[in-house]
């Protein structure tokens, strides 16, 4: 990766690879800790989707190394404090929270079920 910039900064072990890219969780200036995507330029690093503007959703992506997903699938923290599932095809603008009319915080960030190539997540509704 190559982003020359002294404000960016990385998280820890969150990343995941999907279609040749590197998704990892970071962020630059005020942005908070948000998904990001790189082809290992500079011009291709950027910050997949600003999900939570007033703060970090601290991102977690769900997918493991064994796994070929057609989709990201990711939890994150949205602007109302709840933990929603999110899924992409790795573009800014098909990044969307999954049943976003429905009021839900997922509860146990590590475990879903994988059951013919569907995740099953345990969610708590409010």
């Amino acid at each position: 990766m190559v982003k020359n910039k002294e404000s960016f900064v990385v998280s820890g072990d969150c990343h995941i690879v999907y279609n040749d890219k590197l998704y990892f969780c970071g962020s630059e200036n005020n942005s908070g800790n948000e998904p990001w995507v790189t082809d290992g330029t500079d011009e291709g690093t950027y910050m997949l989707k600003d999900i939570n503007p007033d703060g970090d959703s601290d991102p977690e992506y769900l997918q493991n190394s064994s796994e070929k997903p057609d989709k990201l699938t990711l939890l994150a923290e949205d602007e109302f404090g709840r933990n929603k599932v999110y899924v992409s095809d790795g573009t800014t603008t098909n990044t969307r929270v999954v049943n976003p009319t429905v009021k839900y915080n997922v509860r146990a960030y590590d475990d879903y079920l994988l059951y013919n190539d569907n995740r099953y997540f345990i969610i708590l509704f409010s």
